[in-house]
């Protein structure tokens, strides 16, 4: 049965950005992966990896060939600060580091074929003591499933 592992993939991502010398240097960033969204203040700086959805890359099935498969991740980034201004540059921030980290590995080191950012969302919302801004980075992948 042909098979990919997704969440090695998604692990990857999280090593790839914890491990990004500009993030490290920025202080405690929790990266997670597949977990609860971020739920308060005190967990930001905060990214969050999630599989959102995959399809066929092309070529039709055959009996002893792989098939490719393009796969959507969500790189979820989230700030907080007293005020919007302020929140929304710490936002676009951790944003621009992720997107640079992730683009110094195109290949995932070496997890998957290739790898695109194809845009992303954004995410706002008040809290008792300040405001949360988050964007999200949209990760298209193409990655060969196997036979084993």
């Amino acid at each position: 049965m042909a098979r990919i592992d997704y969440f090695l993939v998604e692990q990857e991502i999280q090593k790839v950005i914890k491990e990004d010398a500009t993030i490290v240097s920025a202080g405690v960033v929790h990266v997670v992966v597949e977990e609860d969204v971020v739920t308060s203040p005190e967990m930001c700086p905060w990214v969050g990896i999630y599989i959102a959805d995959r399809e066929s890359a092309g070529s039709p099935i055959t009996a002893g060939q792989q098939q490719r498969f393009r796969v959507r991740y969500e790189v979820w980034c989230y700030e907080h600060a007293m005020d919007v201004p302020e929140a929304s540059r710490l936002r676009d921030d951790l944003i621009g580091k992720v997107e640079v980290a992730l683009l110094k590995k195109p290949t995932l080191n070496g997890k998957v074929t290739s790898m695109l950012i194809t845009g992303g969302t954004f995410d706002s919302g008040r809290t008792a003591v300040g405001f949360l801004q988050g964007g999200s980075i949209v990760l298209e992948i193409e990655k060969k499933a196997t036979t084993a």
